[in-house]
């Protein structure tokens, strides 16, 4: 797989191989040939890749809109991606 496609988010991201150390990298079980640690990077928002942090801050805005993404960039500073929606239902 090289990229992933996210159109209710309007996002794609890229696959990219890493080493574990990267922030955001992702340890993957392969078949065949071992494990294998991927970062997705994001096209549309340059230098932004999905975090694997959960900070306590963010837990409840990710609850109320669990189709959110937690989104990194390269200084460590996250963003909530949320979908672009008319109605909230509250």
């Amino acid at each position: 797989m090289t990229h992933v496609e996210l159109p209710g988010l309007e996002v794609r991201f890229n696959i990219v191989p890493v080493t574990p150390d990267v922030p955001g990298a992702i340890l993957t079980t392969g078949t065949g040939d071992g494990s294998r640690v991927f970062r997705a990077e994001c096209r549309e928002l340059a230098g932004r890749f999905l975090s694997d942090k959960r900070p306590f801050e963010l837990g409840a805005m990710a609850r109320w809109n669990p189709n959110s993404l937690l989104l990194e960039d390269r200084e460590g500073k996250l963003s909530l991606l949320v979908p672009n929606c008319a109605d909230v239902w509250l």
